[in-house]
């Protein structure tokens, strides 16, 4: 009991003396919000299996949820150090043969899928086939995960004859970019009926929402008899349908059949995240259909989901543009309503749900009453990575937003990788003139070196691309044509479908503009 004992006093020991340096840390307040709250959780968690609160290591849904938004951080910013965290959690639960600590397939559940989609990234950069083979039996679950008579998969096996709002964002993006990356056509097809079938067995249209879930044998008692639905609309639920549509969106081919109605669905709800916004605050509440109303509280994991659905589903051209209006005051209310900051700058995201279901061991009867009775905490990284999400779709808007309707002042977009141009990217500026302008522009590349792999889309036409040295400023990305099996067709710095596009490689050079005219 003594050697315990000392064992136990040493391993603490230890970990004060790995925490306390990463607790003195500052967070710069000079950085972007997305930086700032990466920062952040890396301060109160320093080793990545830590999120979500646990106390040993864990493969599920939240922390492959904060750590693909760090990735994200990565992408943007190039602080290697966010990408490194990720690796150390892919490193601590994939094994050699692998197999994923905590994981099994049999098991069938939906919230273990979600942490594979950090898998493909890290596989991309380490070449370790231990992740090719994990992704691979995260994959196989979908041939084997329970299903409805009508094709759609049950939430987890132990859940039967359930559809969950929640369970298609755990499950439905990683299925998409896994087809997508092994150009497996086939698997869109049930994409779409998972997206049709879900909406379909969970939409109320009287009061036109989206239930949290449905019992499509009608058995459970938190079931409507008749509809089999559940009673209330959950904001978080909503919030991880609506990020499903627009992350599925990525992996889907512009002309893949169906993809319309993964569309047509982000549009209902993306009017039904505007009619319940909180006039006053900006931001959204914790029992959707019954916003305002006593006992109900403004809550941040669904107020961040729905700013970043509306901010990327605007930038993408999914929805309308008008749509601005809303997501900037929803952005602007979670930064006054649920963000704190501390004296060492050290960002904390407030008034978050910690957990609501339906059924279970401990029966939820999924009644008014019981959504406001599960705890409410700080910094749940169901809040935390949508959060970073969303900072990061605002922080590709121009310096100074303005409104999407009407088009940015002169004519010249200027990207800059320190910072000093309206984007940090290409592929921002590209996006900013695809969705919001629709006249002749010159986007103007600074000196650096931009990674990044570019779709100049077919509805992208009169633009001159203008670099600031040939020499000194270079697109480059690191794609190659055996990951995967994928093909040359994949691996493309930049891939240009639009029309009229000319590319000029600065002053002083020879032969440095190209004219680019699509033949119809």
């Amino acid at each position: 009991m003594k050697l315990h004992a000392c064992r136990k006093l040493i391993v603490f020991c230890l970990s004060l003396v790995i925490s306390l340096p990463l607790f003195s840390q500052k967070v710069s307040k000079d950085k972007p919000w997305s930086v700032r709250m990466a920062e952040s959780e890396m301060i109160r968690n320093p080793q990545a299996w830590q999120l979500d609160f646990v106390k040993e290591p864990k493969w599920n849904y939240t922390h492959g949820l904060v750590l693909q938004s760090m990735m994200d951080v990565y992408d943007r910013y190039g602080d290697k150090k966010f990408y490194d965290y990720a690796l150390t959690f892919a490193d601590e639960m994939v094994q050699n043969d692998g197999s994923i600590r905590t994981y099994k397939v049999e098991d069938y559940t939906y919230d273990r899928l979600n942490s594979g989609k950090i898998l493909f990234r890290i596989y991309e950069q380490e070449k370790n086939e231990k992740y090719k083979k994990a992704m691979d039996m995260l994959r196989s679950q979908f041939d084997g995960h329970p299903r409805n008579d009508d094709g759609t998969f049950w939430h987890k096996k132990s859940y039967p004859n359930q559809v969950w709002l929640d369970g298609v964002y755990m499950s439905l993006p990683y299925y998409a970019e896994y087809a997508y990356r092994n150009n497996d056509v086939e698997v869109y097809k049930d994409i779409v009926n998972q997206f049709v079938g879900v909406a379909k067995h969970t939409y109320d249209e009287k009061n036109d929402v989206y239930r949290h879930a449905c019992d499509v044998s009608k058995q459970q008692k938190w079931a409507d008899p008749v509809t089999g639905q559940s009673q209330h609309c959950w904001g978080r639920a909503m919030g991880w349908f609506s990020m499903a549509c627009v992350d599925v969106l990525d992996f889907m081919p512009v002309h893949e059949l169906g993809r319309e109605h993964i569309i047509a669905i982000l549009n209902k709800l993306a009017k039904q995240i505007k009619a319940r916004q909180d006039a006053k605050t900006g931001v959204w509440y914790q029992v959707i259909d019954r916003s305002g109303d006593e006992g109900n509280y403004l809550e941040a994991t669904a107020s961040t989901m729905f700013v970043y659905t509306l901010l990327k589903a605007i930038r993408k051209g999914y929805i309308n543009p008008s749509y601005m209006s809303v997501a900037e005051k929803g952005y602007r209310g979670i930064l006054k309503e649920f963000i704190k900051v501390d004296d060492n700058g050290v960002v904390t995201l407030d008034k978050c749900c910690a957990v609501a279901g339906l059924g279970g061991k401990n029966y939820r009867s999924g009644d008014y009453q019981y959504y406001l009775s599960e705890p409410i905490r700080p910094n749940d990284p169901k809040g935390v990575g949508p959060f970073i999400m969303a900072s990061l779709e605002w922080e590709r808007l121009p310096v100074k937003p303005q409104s999407p309707a009407t088009p940015l002042a002169g004519d010249t977009l200027v990207v800059a990788r320190d910072g000093s141009g309206q984007y940090r990217t290409l592929a921002e500026a590209i996006e900013r003139v695809r969705v919001f302008m629709d006249y002749n522009v010159t986007i103007f590349v600074k000196k650096g070196t931009y990674k990044e792999k570019l779709i100049i889309p077919e509805q992208l036409e009169n633009v001159e691309i203008v670099g600031e040295d040939r020499d000194e400023t270079i697109i480059t990305f690191d794609d190659h044509a055996n990951i995967n099996k994928m093909g040359t067709f994949r691996t493309y710095t930049m891939k240009v479908e639009g029309n009229k596009l000319t590319f000029v490689g600065g002053e002083g050079t020879d032969n440095g503009t190209y004219q680019l005219n699509r033949v119809k």
